[in-house]
């Protein structure tokens, strides 16, 4: 409830709103804000039957909903197909857009939004993993009004919203009213353990007295994330603790920032980056990756090329090299292995990690199935 009280401080919720839920009620952030949230003010709710692509969006073309939570990894795609769509339009079609994009954006952006049932959304709520800055900024020069946000299931789960009124999605906003945030073992960079305290926190574990000691400190809830305060008090997450890799020279790696830039490339479909103990040269950036093959079909039919294991590689290869141009060097991954199958996720999408704990790709290999 108290959760509930500092979210409704930010955001203005109420009986004439329609919200289009496709995540698990089970999951906290699904249960607080996409089921209490509506109910607390009597809003309607509107189920999805299926998450199959097609059916899902010709139900929310059907619902035209005013608020809709969802994840990155669903933005993602819904951004990927806006881009494949405006870039197969020919002729006069794409000249119109073209300029449309140029001189007539908010057409544009009501035309696109129209076709995807968004026409009348007022927040585009994404929470349950980090979305990517290509992500959120597409999304906005469209007209999405995105709103990142950030919690766990400790804490009911929403810690920080970006407020409507001010977003800055590279960030998962500011504090909502009642909790407190402060970073512990702060870098020469200013960032630390983000750590929370308010009435949603949870008391602890149920009858594990142990692991609750291992995440209380003075009070605090240690979230296990690292982030840091920009000058307006907006809070960026860094990457998790656990799945830093540090580098024989001491830097630190966040595997995620790595993730984000890949995935901007419309051959790489999924990426999980980690780090490998090389006996040779210590800690190295290593990363398994599952390509998008109908884009990899796709270009392949283009350059006359069958696309085989080798072409797939090569063409992953090139990708990774071009986009970690910007990257430090000691970011960059060393080498990468293909996989063919989804990775296994959670029920927000978000990759089981600790499945891939001690994974090394040997010199020469291509392709992972293993896992």
């Amino acid at each position: 409830m108290s959760d509930l009280e500092g979210l409704y401080q930010i955001i203005d919720v109420d009986e004439n709103d329609v919200f289009f839920s496709i995540l698990p009620l089970h999951h906290v952030y699904e249960c607080t804000g996409g089921f209490l949230a509506p109910i607390y003010v009597g809003a309607s709710v509107a189920y999805a039957s299926s998450l199959r692509p097609n059916v899902m969006l010709e139900e929310m073309r059907e619902i035209r909903p005013t608020v809709w939570l969802t994840v990155p990894l669903v933005l993602e795609k819904i951004y990927q197909k806006i881009l494949k769509t405006l870039n197969e339009q020919k002729g006069v079609k794409k000249v119109l857009i073209n300029l449309m994009k140029t001189f007539a954006k908010e057409r544009l952006s009501k035309r696109i939004k129209a076709s995807l049932g968004l026409d009348r959304v007022r927040y585009v709520v994404s929470g349950g993993a980090a979305l990517p800055e290509w992500v959120s900024k597409g999304l906005e020069d469209l007209g999405f009004p995105i709103l990142q946000g950030y919690g766990l299931s400790e804490t009911s789960p929403i810690l920080t919203l970006n407020p409507p009124h001010s977003p800055r999605n590279k960030s998962v906003g500011l504090p909502i009213p009642g909790v407190e945030i402060r970073l512990f073992e702060v870098n020469e960079r200013g960032e630390g353990e983000i750590a929370a305290k308010g009435p949603m926190v949870m008391k602890g574990y149920y009858k594990n007295e142990k692991a609750t000691k291992e995440v209380f400190y003075d009070g605090w809830f240690l979230t296990g994330d690292i982030g840091y305060f920009d000058e307006d008090g907006y809070l960026y997450i860094t990457g998790r603790k656990k799945a830093v890799i540090v580098t024989k020279g001491g830097k630190n790696i966040y595997p995620e920032e790595i993730e984000n830039k890949l995935t901007e490339s419309p051959y790489i479909e999924e990426v999980l980056v980690f780090g490998a103990i090389n006996p040779e040269t210590g800690e190295e950036v290593q990363a398994l990756v599952y390509p998008n093959l109908d884009e990899v079909r796709s270009i392949a039919h283009k350059m006359g090329k069958v696309p085989d294991d080798d072409f797939i590689y090569e063409l992953i290869s090139k990708e990774i090299e071009r986009l970690s141009k910007d990257l430090a060097p000691y970011k960059r991954i060393k080498r990468f292995a293909l996989r063919y199958e989804e990775f296994p996720k959670t029920t927000t999408r978000k990759i089981k990690r600790h499945l891939f704990e001690g994974v090394f790709i040997k010199v020469g290999e291509k392709v992972k199935t293993d896992l």
